[in-house]
């Protein structure tokens, strides 16, 4: 197994002394020469208080090397939680007495993607997300993921169901009426058929005199006659 390089940061110099001697005791690790980054896998920063000029700092290094810190640091409240997990802090461990086994299993278990915080802090944090899912997520249709989650069947919203296939079957028949429209558009005009020959003479003559039989007044019906 490859070693875990090692960036120590302490606001002490006898803090950062005694970090940096522990980890060379520790043959999974070595230690990074030079101040954070400095080529690391990991940055174990170590701090008295949590005021501007740390967070600063924590920002500075999300910043340039975007690499994962293991923070030491007494009493953090869920909104320093916050705050510094904003700043690629990814292990918690409460600062006090000399480095031990936690500090280790902490920093093998951020190289590999992990992640350790006190239980109080945990519970802080699942207790934001919940909030943060109630109160602004859910609201507006959206999940923690980011995802818009799937509607059920039963809760489709109202004009859906048999009506909406109803709907969506007459769409389907207009357009298939537009469509045998257009068709019939685009054929060719049949020609027009040609008119019937007109009637002979002596057909015109027989069908004028049956007309001034019925109608013996009509002018037209004998003008018509005596011009045969």
């Amino acid at each position: 197994m490859a070693q875990i390089r090692v960036a120590v940061f302490a606001s002490d110099p006898l803090t950062e002394a005694g970090l940096t001697s522990y980890f060379r005791e520790r043959s999974e690790l070595r230690v990074a020469e030079g101040p954070p980054p400095a080529g690391a896998d990991v940055i174990v920063a170590a701090t008295d208080e949590l005021d501007a000029t740390m967070l600063a700092t924590l920002r500075k290094w999300a910043d340039s090397a975007d690499l994962p810190v293991v923070l030491l640091a007494k009493d953090l409240s869920e909104t320093d939680l916050l705050h510094v997990i904003e700043r690629r802090v990814v292990a918690v461990l409460p600062r006090g007495g000399p480095p031990d086994e936690r500090l280790l299993q902490a920093v093998l278990a951020t190289a590999v993607g992990g992640g350790i915080l006190p239980p109080r802090l945990l519970g802080g944090l699942l207790r934001h997300v919940e909030r943060l899912h109630r109160d602004v997520l859910a609201p507006r249709g959206l999940s923690s993921s980011g995802i818009t989650p799937p509607r059920s069947r039963s809760a489709a919203p109202a004009g859906r169901g048999h009506g909406h296939r109803r709907d969506r079957r007459r769409a389907v028949l207009l357009a298939a009426n537009g469509e045998e429209r257009a068709a019939r558009v685009d054929e060719p005009a049949e020609p027009p058929q040609p008119r019937a020959r007109c009637r002979s003479r002596a057909s015109r003559r027989r069908h004028l005199t049956a007309h001034l039989a019925r109608h013996p007044r009509c002018v037209l019906g004998r003008a018509r006659s005596s011009g045969a």
